[in-house]
């Protein structure tokens, strides 16, 4: 049996999902490119042909969570056509453990801190969602208020200080759902 060889894409990620671990494990600060080549067992080279420099592989960390947010809550908002639709598909994809990594998570914390002009690549993308969500036919504050609670709650477990137990984190996002409903 052949093996085949890596597809860009599939370097690409590799490369993203080294850097998060070498984040999470040595901090942002002592993030290197020879570093990051080495744990994604890529030449400097092959590293370099999709991040030019550290701040364009930064970016491309946030860009990549930020992308596969953005697909979670199409996925979720295809199986959904009722009013309310987006504020539910955000809830599922933002609390559901399978769409979200912690590791990653946690090192998108760790880049957003250490180079806040990076804040600006999530602000546009959550504009985008806030446009859905106030067409989506969810009365404006009870919107907000379930957006904040999701933040809330996922921003806990993301930087690891708690947030409640499974059974009530359970019961939390039932209710959070409920107030999504039109």
């Amino acid at each position: 049996m052949t093996a085949t060889a890596p597809t860009p894409l599939d370097t690409k990620k590799r490369i993203i999902d080294a850097a998060c671990e070498f984040v999470v494990r040595d901090g942002c600060a002592n993030l290197t490119l020879d570093a990051v080549a080495k744990e994604a067992n890529v030449s400097k080279g092959g590293l370099l042909y999709h991040f030019p420099s550290k701040r364009a592989l930064l970016e491309g960390m946030v860009e990549n969570r930020c992308q596969q947010f953005e697909d979670d809550v199409h996925r979720h908002l295809a199986t959904d056509a009722a009013p309310g639709r987006w504020l539910r598909a955000i809830i599922r994809a933002s609390c559901n453990p399978k769409d979200i990594s912690l590791q990653e998570g946690a090192a998108i914390f760790a880049v957003l801190a250490h180079d806040p002009d990076l804040v600006e690549l999530v602000r546009q993308r959550r504009q985008r969602f806030e446009q859905q969500i106030e067409q989506d036919g969810v009365e404006p504050v009870q919107a907000a208020l379930v957006c904040l609670a999701v933040d809330g709650l996922c921003f806990n477990e993301l930087l690891g200080v708690g947030g409640p137990p499974p059974r009530m984190r359970d019961k939390v996002i039932t209710r959070l759902m409920e107030l999504a409903t039109v």
